[in-house]
């Protein structure tokens, strides 16, 4: 009888096919025949980075899939194993990053990034913080390191800074990077610049007023020359290095640049764009 050919193929071949399979894919090929399960569950590698396809929504079998992951050395002792989730994109309600935090002890990099509808910070730090105080996830007891959570259409949050601190408590670190910051561009109002020239404003009251608080990406760069854009879009509004005007993070420069055939100088340039804005 003919071996099944997953059973034939080189670990290296395995373990790279693997790699680009999301983690429904891969349960469903180890389900394909008995022997070929048990080789897969014994191949820790596969099991270090797992990644959730934003196509499959099929909310049933995820969940199903998620309980596959055990602690239990009769069976697959795979929960454990798992240091890293890509759910970018998976802008689902009924799915959230903080359950990876939960189902996986020894996750240190989780990346949720582009889920538009389904991202706020607000909500996060609240359920975070709501988990502290119930004693459901202890201080201390996380190995997160990063959480990517940007996505384009972000504007303001004041609690980013709540955020990371909440999430920093929870690792064992004792610090989380994000994807994300706040612009923190110096901003000066008309009132607290006539304060200043009448020496009236407390250096607290400058303080509070004087920066941007819009979020970016920590590794937005220019779509032209690929300078890194250290504040918004709208506190700078040129790049820096080659003078290209700025778009909204959501707009493809070159791509409505070059479908609309318009200069970079060209005078309405501001007005074409202001819909974005």
């Amino acid at each position: 009888m003919q071996q099944p050919s997953l059973l034939l193929l080189p670990d290296e071949l395995l373990i790279q096919i693997c790699s680009l399979l999301d983690v429904l894919s891969i349960f469903a090929l180890g389900d394909s025949c008995s022997l070929g399960r048990n080789r897969l569950l014994s191949m820790r590698s596969i099991w270090r980075h797992i990644t959730f396809d934003p196509n499959q929504k099929d909310l049933h079998a995820i969940y199903a899939t998620l309980r596959r992951f055990r602690d239990d050395n009769t069976l697959n002792h795979l929960r454990p194993l798992v240091e890293s989730v890509c759910m970018d994109s998976f802008d689902d309600p009924m799915i959230s990053p903080i359950v990876m935090l939960v189902k996986f002890p020894s996750l240190q990099h989780i990346s949720a990034t582009n889920r538009r509808y389904n991202t706020s910070i607000e909500s996060d730090t609240k359920v975070l913080q709501s988990f502290l105080k119930q004693r459901k996830i202890l201080p201390g007891s996380l190995s997160l390191q990063s959480y990517n959570v940007y996505n384009p259409y972000m504007n303001e949050d004041r609690l980013l800074g709540r955020f990371q601190s909440t999430l920093s408590l929870l690792a064992k670190s004792g610090s989380v990077q994000l994807d994300i910051k706040e612009c923190s561009h110096a901003l000066v109002s008309p009132s607290v610049a006539n304060n200043l020239d009448n020496e009236t404003t407390g250096e607290d009251d400058v303080h509070m007023q004087a920066y941007c608080h819009r979020i970016i990406s920590k590794y937005a760069k220019c779509s032209f020359c690929g300078e890194p854009e250290i504040f918004c879009y709208k506190c700078v509004e040129k790049c820096t290095n080659c003078g290209v005007r700025r778009l909204p993070p959501f707009v493809n420069a070159l791509n409505v640049l070059e479908a609309t055939n318009v200069s970079n100088d060209t005078a309405d340039g501001e007005d074409m764009f202001s819909v974005f804005e």
